[in-house]
């Protein structure tokens, strides 16, 4: 009978040992719900919640003040998907034992979950002020700079990569972020300051570590007009994932995205990337001659139009009467006379119907004129012709994305911009135009924190 009862009491054990992570014995000495508590995890474990929470309030019953066993409930009624009596039994945990750290995680994790921010930090704050091991505050903090970093409270990251720093000074993913914060703060004394200091603990290692510090320095140069500071630094960071972020910082990558603005007739963008190209290097030719292409299709043109229109009245030759009439309407574009050029392309089509500038240029000027739908119909009939270059299709499906932004038809835009027939840097152009309106939708800008993302997705 000794035996048997020996053997009971360790079954019981290893079952504790088995099914409780967290609690194995209960702390009041008398153990009266240990039973119920063990059987409890049993049930837990094959997954029987109801069954197990009827266990664990017994166990709770002749032990209410074990914060174990409430402990082992709150798991169940999670597991169970019972959210609000979990979070209710987690808040009973810390009332029994306030320095119970693990009850404050499992509370953050949820209320960031739920979005309730405010709740998550101050229970994350509970785990940091508890737990004794440094790992696991750290990554506390890493935690609650992600929950900053979505709310745009940057001022308030830097407090926290601080904190953390305290535990982890030489921490790299750190300085990194510290850097990448301040640069979106505007604060690029700090960031060239530290970034100098942090480049002496990757001296000797693989370019891939040093790269990320080089870009942020690079990047503060870049943000303060030091563009020949820039360069150098730039030109180290340009590896692995930081080569599409350095790409954005050179004078071609503007250039091209100018072009292809200029190739829709998007004549402001373009200028826009024109000048930071010429910033970034006043002595880049493609972009002056672009400059040069956009200048002269901007200047007053009322002269040449009104010579065509008077020799356009007199020619008898055909063919010259459509060249005229595209040169035509080509003038009347630029001089913002829409109408004008869409009766004139309508002209040039009767006597050369494959005249692909016109019939783009005439698309566009119907678009510029108001009537959206009928561009778009323009547009699509002029996609589907055999005859097209990819350059053609590409600028055509570009614009026909921004036309259906423009009127609030996202969905049918992001078609349109994300089509594989837009190429190249009318590839760019699109996914700026889509990023600029998917912000417009949340009234949201730049992407900032989805960089600094990029770096807190690698430190936990």
């Amino acid at each position: 009978m000794a035996t048997k009862t020996i053997f009971s009491k360790c079954f019981y054990l290893l079952l504790a040992l088995i099914f409780a992570p967290v609690a194995i014995f209960a702390q009041n000495t008398k153990g009266e719900g240990l039973d119920f508590w063990v059987k409890a995890e049993r049930l837990k474990g094959e997954k029987k919640y109801d069954l197990a929470l009827l266990e664990y309030s017994k166990a709770i019953a002749k032990e209410s003040s074990n914060y174990n066993y409430v402990y082992s409930k709150a798991n169940c009624e999670l597991l169970k998907g019972d959210t609000t009596a979990g979070i209710a039994s987690l808040e009973k945990v810390a009332a029994l034992k306030n320095d119970y750290f693990k009850a404050y995680e499992d509370l953050a994790k949820i209320y960031n979950k739920k979005k309730n921010y405010e709740k998550a930090i101050e229970h994350y704050e509970n785990s940091i002020k508890y737990d004794p091991d440094n790992n696991r505050r750290f990554s506390y903090k890493i935690d609650i700079i992600k929950i900053l970093n979505k709310a745009k409270k940057y001022e308030e990251v830097s407090q926290y990569v601080t904190r953390a720093k305290q535990i982890t000074p030489n921490n790299l993913d750190l300085l990194k972020l510290e850097a990448r914060n301040n640069n979106i703060l505007k604060r690029y004394d700090s960031v060239i300051f530290y970034m100098q200091q942090s480049l002496k603990l990757v001296q000797g290692r693989p370019a891939g570590e040093a790269a990320p510090l080089y870009y942020e320095m690079g990047h503060a140069y870049y943000e303060m007009g030091q563009y020949d500071k820039a360069k150098p630094l730039l030109e180290k960071a340009n590896f692995g994932p930081y080569r599409a972020k350095v790409m954005k910082m050179m004078p071609n990558y503007h250039t091209d995205l100018a072009t292809a603005y200029e190739g829709v007739y998007e004549y402001d963008e373009a200028e826009k990337y024109l000048a930071q190209a010429l910033k970034i290097d006043p002595k880049y030719e493609p972009a002056i001659n672009l400059q040069k292409k956009i200048s002269g299709a901007k200047i007053d043109k009322s002269l040449q139009i009104k010579k065509l229109e008077d020799s356009i009245k007199v020619e008898k030759n055909p063919k010259k009467k459509a060249d005229d009439y595209c040169r035509l309407c080509n003038f009347q574009f630029d001089a913002l006379q829409y109408d004008g050029a869409m009766i004139s392309g309508e002209e040039c089509l009767k006597m050369n119907p494959r005249n692909m500038k016109v019939i783009f240029v005439q698309a566009v000027a119907t678009y510029k004129a108001g009537q959206t739908d009928n561009a778009i119909t323009k547009l699509q009939k002029f996609s589907k012709s055999p005859a097209l270059s990819g350059e053609f299709l590409a600028r055509c499906y570009l614009i026909m994305g921004m036309m259906y932004s423009q009127t609030n038809q996202a969905d049918l835009a992001k078609q349109y911009f994300k089509d594989p027939k837009i190429t190249g840097a009318y590839k760019q152009v699109a996914i700026l135009e889509m990023k600029k309106m998917m912000r417009k939708g949340k009234g949201e800008e730049g992407d900032e924190e989805e960089d600094i993302d990029d770096i807190l997705d690698g430190m936990k």
